[in-house]
């Protein structure tokens, strides 16, 4: 996939990740986007550890992976501000 690539995967599964969580979250749109690429980043890690294949598993994990860390960060951020 191409970084353009990356980039656009990385912005919708942070989004869906967002738009998933209740309660305000913070971020704009660069750390949405990095979120994003670093969830579909643990998804394809579990995804591989869980022995699994195909686009429609590794899609749904990057999801999960991206709503493992917005709770993460939204509390790292809690606590810097």
């Amino acid at each position: 996939m191409s970084i353009i690539g990356w980039i656009l995967f990385g912005f919708v599964v942070g989004i869906l990740g967002k738009l998933l969580l209740p309660g305000g979250k913070p971020g704009g749109f660069f750390l949405t986007i990095l979120l994003g690429i670093t969830g579909a980043f643990l998804g394809g890690i579990f995804r591989s550890w869980l022995g699994l294949s195909g686009e429609p598993a590794g899609s749904l994990l990057a999801i999960v992976g991206s709503l493992m860390l917005l709770p993460l960060f939204g509390a790292i951020a809690a606590r810097r501000g």
